[in-house]
C-alpha cells in the first residue's frame, strides 16, 4: 500500500471504499449507461458511444433522437474474451468455475501457468484465477492461454 493507497485494478489505486465504481462494473463485464458528449455504454451484449462534440449530441437530444455516435453488437466469442480479459486487471481476478465451467480451459492449462509465475497457486487453491505481477506483464499471454 503506497500513500494509503490500495491497488484494485492494474492502472488504480485508491483508499478502501473509494473504488471507481463505474470503472468496475466495466471490469466485471456488468450493464452500464455512459450519459453525455462522448460517453460509452454497454447493455445487454450491445456497446454503444455517443456523439463526442458537445454541439452535435445537443443538437440530437433537441430533435428528439439518441445521440449515438455508433454501435457494436458483442458476439459469444468477443464477449468471453473481453470478461476474462478485464477480469484478470482486477485484484481479486475471477472463479476459477468461470473459466473451467464453461471449458474455455482445462485444469491441466492452470499448472502450466502456474510454472510459468502468472497466476498466484494459493488464490487457484481457493477457487481464484488471479495473476502474479508477472501475469501482468504478460496478461496477453495469461488471456491466450485461458481461452485456448
Amino acid at each position: 500500500m503506497a500513500a494509503g493507497l490500495d491497488w484494485y485494478e492494474v492502472s488504480n489505486r485508491s483508499r478502501l471504499g473509494g473504488e471507481c465504481r463505474h470503472n468496475i462494473a466495466y471490469w466485471r463485464s456488468d450493464d452500464w449507461w455512459g450519459i453525455g458528449p462522448g460517453a460509452h455504454g454497454h447493455v445487454d451484449a450491445v456497446r454503444w458511444w455517443n456523439a463526442k462534440h458537445p454541439r452535435t449530441y445537443a443538437d440530437a437530444l433537441a430533435a428528439g433522437v439518441p445521440p449515438e455516435g455508433g454501435r457494436a453488437v458483442l458476439t459469444s466469442e468477443e464477449i468471453r474474451v473481453e470478461h476474462l480479459m478485464l477480469a484478470l486487471r482486477m485484484r481479486d481476478g475471477l472463479a476459477s468455475s468461470e473459466v473451467h465451467d464453461k471449458g474455455w480451459c482445462g485444469r491441466t492449462a492452470d499448472a502450466g501457468l502456474i510454472d510459468a509465475g502468472l497466476i498466484d497457486a494459493a488464490a487457484l487453491a481457493d477457487g481464484r484465477i488471479v495473476r502474479t505481477r508477472d501475469g501482468l506483464l504478460f496478461a496477453d499471454r495469461l488471456v491466450r492461454e485461458l481461452i485456448g
